[in-house]
């Protein structure tokens, strides 16, 4: 065999060899691996429940903020803007910051219905940011998002 064996030749090559089944040993030891990676273990479940509160609490937050920022004031307790009539509306303009990323790993192959799936996570990620500089306000959030994908696989 030559250092410079291009893919044709080297799938010929392949496809010449008889195929052999794998022993008892050998599907039970690849059924016991897909299985132990499928299931979540101690580590992803406290990252995801650790993600879920974070999220739960910056939702507090904003909710919070928003609510304080709204409260009415008595009548007379507190400064008038300049120009600002009484009861009239102010118009709130600010700017929209976006940002997004996502990862996407393999996370191995499993069998659903004697069909093996493969399956990958995706993690993504967005970021919002809302800033009205004649105001002083800034809000900003965080949405993350982890979505498992599967897809057939194909062994040829």
């Amino acid at each position: 065999m030559t250092d410079l064996m291009n893919d044709d030749e080297l799938e010929s090559m392949l496809r010449s060899v008889p195929l052999h089944k794998p022993s008892r040993e050998m599907d039970d030891r690849v059924m016991h691996e897909l299985a132990e990676a499928a299931s979540p273990g101690p580590y992803r479940l406290w990252w995801r429940v650790g993600s879920a509160l974070a999220a739960c609490a910056a939702i507090v937050a904003l909710v919070l903020m928003v609510i304080s920022s709204n409260r009415q004031k008595a009548p007379g307790t507190g400064p008038i803007a300049k120009g600002v009539q009484p009861g009239a509306e102010i118009e709130f303009n600010p700017v929209r910051i976006e940002d997004r990323w996502s990862s996407l790993q393999p996370q191995g192959v499993i069998q659903v219905d004697d069909t093996p799936v493969r399956q990958y996570l995706q993690q993504s990620y967005e970021r919002v940011q809302l800033i009205d500089e004649e105001r002083n306000i800034r809000i900003e959030y965080t949405v993350p998002r982890h979505d498992l994908i599967m897809t057939p696989a194909r062994f040829e």
